[in-house]
C-alpha cells in the first residue's frame, strides 16, 4: 500500500510546487 501511495504524494507536492511558483511569476508580473 505504502509503495502505491508514495508516487501519489510525490506527484501531489510536485504539483504543489508547481503551482507555488506559478503563482509567484503572475504576482511578479502584476507589480
Amino acid at each position: 500500500m505504502a509503495s502505491v501511495l508514495r508516487p501519489i504524494n510525490d506527484f501531489n507536492s510536485s504539483i504543489r510546487f508547481d503551482a507555488r511558483m506559478i503563482e509567484q511569476d503572475i504576482q511578479g508580473s502584476l507589480v
